[in-house]
C-alpha cells in the first residue's frame, strides 16, 4: 500500500492556482510510490470532526496547522504545504532507509522557530508528533483570537513558548503558534527531544531563494537558477505570485 503525502487546498485541487497545480503534479511525477491527497476544505472538517473548534472559529491557516498534525500523529505518512516544489524525488534526500532517523523536517526559517512546518515527515509511531498533536488539542480547548498590535497586524511574541504553554494567556493565540508548540514539546518532553536531536534537517532559509529570486528577477539566467535549485531538495513559493511556469517545467526536466 502506497505511503501518503498529504496537503489541503480550501477550494480543492481542481480550482488551485495554477502554481498549486504545478506543484502537486511535479509531487506525483517524482514520487510515483506515493499517494498524494488534496483535501479540500469539506473534507478536512470530516477529518476534524472531533476536534474542540470548528473551523468556522479559526483562520484557514490555522486550521489547516491542526490537519497537518492530526494527520501526522501516527506517521508513515508526510505533509507539504501545496506551494512547495519538489526538486528532487523523497527517496534521494528525505531519509527514509536510516533507522536513526525519525523526523525529517527544514529547520530555522526565523529566528523564532525551530522549524518550518511547510514540510513535515515523521515516521510511524513517532512519539514526536503525538505529542505535538495532544498539545494543539490541549491549546485549543478554548476558542482564541489571534495576538494583533494596534495597528492590525499579528506580533511575534517576547516570549514565544509562554504562549502557548499551559501556563499562558487562556483568549489569544500568535500567529506562529504551531511552531511554538513543536518548541514547547521539545523543551518539555525528553523523548521529543531525543528525536528532534536526530532529526534529518535542512535549512529552510536556501529552500526560500527561489521565490526571493524570481521576485528580484523574474527571468534569472540559467546559472543562477541552477545553483538555487542545487541548494535543497524543495523550494517554498508564494502562491499569490506569478512565476514563469514553464521555463520552471523545461528547468526541472533537463
Amino acid at each position: 500500500m502506497k505511503r501518503r503525502i498529504w496537503t489541503f487546498w480550501q477550494q480543492g485541487r481542481a480550482d488551485a492556482p495554477d502554481l498549486v497545480k504545478f506543484c502537486c503534479d511535479r509531487w506525483e511525477t517524482l514520487n510515483p510510490d506515493w499517494d498524494l491527497v488534496v483535501l479540500d476544505g469539506a473534507e478536512a472538517d470530516r477529518v476534524l470532526s472531533g476536534f474542540p473548534q470548528r473551523a468556522e472559529n479559526m483562520s484557514v491557516q490555522a486550521w489547516s496547522d491542526v490537519l497537518r498534525l492530526h494527520l501526522l500523529r501516527d506517521g508513515d505518512c508526510i505533509w507539504i504545504d501545496p506551494t512547495v516544489l519538489p526538486v528532487l524525488p523523497l527517496k534521494d534526500w528525505a531519509g527514509f532507509g536510516e533507522p536513526d532517523v525519525r523526523f525529517t523536517v527544514f529547520d530555522r526559517p526565523k529566528p523564532d522557530r525551530l522549524i518550518a512546518s511547510w514540510f513535515l515527515a515523521p515516521r510511524p509511531d513517532c512519539p514526536l508528533m503525538k505529542e505535538w498533536n495532544h498539545h494543539v488539542h490541549r491549546y485549543w480547548a478554548v476558542e482564541r483570537t489571534v495576538m494583533r498590535n494596534a495597528q492590525g497586524w499579528a506580533i511575534i511574541p517576547d516570549d514565544p513558548i509562554r504562549e502557548v504553554s499551559p501556563d499562558g494567556p487562556a483568549s489569544t493565540y500568535p500567529y506562529f503558534w504551531v511552531h511554538y508548540l513543536f518548541a514547547w514539546c521539545v523543551a518539555n518532553d525528553p523523548a521529543s527531544a531525543d528525536i528532534w536531536s536526530k532529526a534529518r534537517v535542512f535549512p529552510a532559509e536556501q529552500a526560500h531563494r527561489l521565490q526571493f529570486l524570481l521576485k528580484r528577477e523574474p527571468q534569472p539566467d540559467d546559472d543562477t537558477m541552477a545553483e538555487v535549485l542545487a541548494a535543497v531538495p524543495v523550494q517554498k513559493l508564494n502562491w499569490r505570485a506569478d512565476y514563469p511556469l514553464d521555463r520552471l517545467t523545461a528547468f526541472l526536466s533537463d
